[in-house]
């Protein structure tokens, strides 16, 4: 399987499963679970399975992370014979916009902060929520949930944003 594949893609790939040998009857399915979930039956070839993901099937995989594994099955038995995860990237060529709400929602609430900071307006409208009086702690609130969302978004894996700290030399 690969690290990440791009929706609306062809995804093929071998594997040999040193316990699972697939001339010795054992079939597998290869399960894929994360915002959406589908499997792949592997087709014997030789000791090995191939697993062919059509175009078709990939396009309907929304863009996210998901994990998956590989089940091995024989008189009975299941085992798990492989897994990981893997990342399906959005299609560019039928994306009609790549950007997540916070990265939507970001400048328009920094403008709706601005207007209020500057006395231009009382009322404002943020997608489908409206606001009558200058709540301006909501707004800040909002606008740290969405550069927070967006950290995590551009950096997966970290929790935290790199602080760059510097030492002075105390005999100077």
């Amino acid at each position: 399987m690969p690290e990440s594949f791009i929706a609306g893609t062809t995804v093929k790939f071998s594997a040999t499963y040193g316990d699972f040998p697939a001339n010795q009857s054992w079939t597998t399915v290869l399960y894929v679970v994360g915002p959406s979930a589908f499997n792949v039956a592997g087709t014997p070839s030789g000791v090995s399975f191939d697993f062919v993901l059509s175009a078709a099937a990939s396009a309907a995989a929304p863009p996210g992370n998901y994990s998956w594994e590989v089940r091995a099955t024989k008189s009975g038995e299941v085992y798990v014979a492989d897994s990981g995860v893997v990342e399906i990237t959005i299609n560019l060529a039928t994306a009609t916009t790549n950007l997540t709400w916070a990265a939507e929602m970001l400048p328009k609430i920094e403008d709706a902060i601005d207007k209020i900071v500057t006395g231009a307006v009382a009322s404002y409208q943020i997608g489908n929520r409206s606001f009558v009086y200058a709540d301006l702690a909501e707004l800040r609130s909002l606008k740290a949930s969405c550069e927070a969302k967006l950290r995590s978004e551009r950096n997966p894996g970290s929790f935290l944003e790199d602080v760059n700290v510097t030492f002075a030399n105390p005999d100077q």
